[in-house]
């Protein structure tokens, strides 16, 4: 009887609920990106809502670049030490290109599907890289309206998270 309660105690383990805040800096082919992630977690699924801003762009150029994004992963392999599974992380961005145009912006859609490998429970260290379809759209003069520009882009992250 006591292997049972203990066999019910470990399932009931498994898919507590975890939580954490983290940052994050992840190298995307045309800029570097910087800021704070929450994530959420559950036996395998993990959750994480994301936002952050391109280095480059917005403290050397003096443009704001923010960037939102959602991921989904799964725990492949998880345990006290070690994590690593898929992924998938969609992203969206703008920026102001030129000050003075009246549609001066480029926003930015990104698609990624990679892997990560982490390390620790309550201090959690990460490293992502993913590849996937990028879509930017842009402001033509000649068509006298915004056009995509699609290409495959790719990324490279190294992220710490705290339990809550």
């Amino acid at each position: 009887m006591l292997s049972l309660w203990t066999f019910f105690d470990s399932i009931n383990a498994q898919d507590s609920i975890s939580q954490r805040l983290g940052i994050q800096f992840s190298y995307h082919p045309y800029d570097f990106f910087s800021g704070l992630h929450y994530e959420r977690e559950k036996g395998n699924h993990q959750h994480q809502m994301l936002v952050s801003v391109g280095v480059n762009s917005t403290f050397f150029q003096r443009r704001c670049y923010p960037q939102f994004g959602y991921q989904y992963g799964f725990h492949l392999i998880k345990n006290k030490h070690f994590q690593a599974g898929p992924f998938v992380r969609i992203l969206s961005s703008m920026r102001k290109i030129d000050k003075h145009a009246t549609h001066g912006m480029s926003f930015n859609e990104d698609l990624f599907l990679g892997a990560y490998f982490g390390t620790g429970m309550k201090h959690r260290l990460r490293l992502s890289i993913g590849i996937g379809p990028s879509a930017e759209h842009n402001w033509s003069v000649l068509a006298n309206k915004y056009q995509a520009y699609w290409s495959w882009n790719y990324i490279g992250e190294i992220s710490y998270a705290y339990a809550l």
